[in-house]
């Protein structure tokens, strides 16, 4: 679309009708005959397998030519720069999960209180690049991208080592749960400190709390 627009412009410009500037001796034999930008072979020649005429003449004899294997190796490299540049300005990180670890699969959130992940450990059997095959301790395998996967480490009785610890101090729930006799009745109860102001420029000033004026300064 690029390409097409310039040429709309460039035709409005020149006071040229658009119609006849986009029919195929114009535009598209040129578009057709231009290298592209990441095979570095004009698309006319790797569809044809010669060198097509364009508006500037060719003064050697034309042959038959096979840039197909050039057109391959200049997308692969066109494709290994992309990634880099996408890596880069994405902060990419390579994913320490390798064949053999425990992790936690990524599951989709029913509610709000639906954990980030489940709690059943799988153990990594194949790994590809950013693939990864894991097989629970029932069989089931599953295949997921590397993000997907939360590496963990299990201890002696199968339980995961992430797990936090919710619970309180027995002692205080028993000291909570027989203190029914307490005398002080629990309420909200306000600051009795003492409220200063700030000092500036020399100056202190003390404020007390009046009941019945309100702030009285002394």
């Amino acid at each position: 679309m690029q390409p097409l627009g310039k040429t709309l412009r460039t035709a409005k410009v020149e006071n040229r009708p658009w119609q006849q500037e986009l029919n195929m001796y114009r535009f598209l034999l040129q578009y057709r005959t231009t290298p592209h930008s990441t095979t570095g072979v004009p698309p006319a020649e790797l569809l044809f397998n010669r060198t097509v005429k364009g508006k500037l003449p060719i003064l050697q004899k034309r042959n038959l030519v096979n840039r197909h294997r050039e057109a391959r190796q200049n997308e692969a490299s066109k494709k290994e720069y992309q990634k880099r540049y996408a890596d880069n300005r994405r902060n990419v990180k390579e994913s320490g999960i390798k064949v053999g670890d425990c992790v936690l699969v990524r599951q989709r959130k029913r509610d709000k209180l639906t954990p980030y992940c489940s709690d059943v450990p799988y153990t990594v059997t194949h790994r590809h690049h950013s693939c990864i095959t894991a097989r629970n301790k029932d069989g089931h395998s599953i295949t997921r991208n590397a993000s997907l996967f939360k590496p963990i480490q299990l201890d002696n009785s199968g339980e995961t080592d992430d797990d936090d610890d919710y619970g309180t101090d027995s002692s205080n729930n028993n000291h909570s749960n027989n203190d029914n006799g307490r005398n002080e009745e629990m309420y909200v109860r306000r600051s009795t400190r003492n409220k200063r102001a700030p000092v500036r420029y020399g100056h202190s000033l003390s404020w007390t709390i009046n009941s019945k004026k309100g702030w009285k300064v002394m």
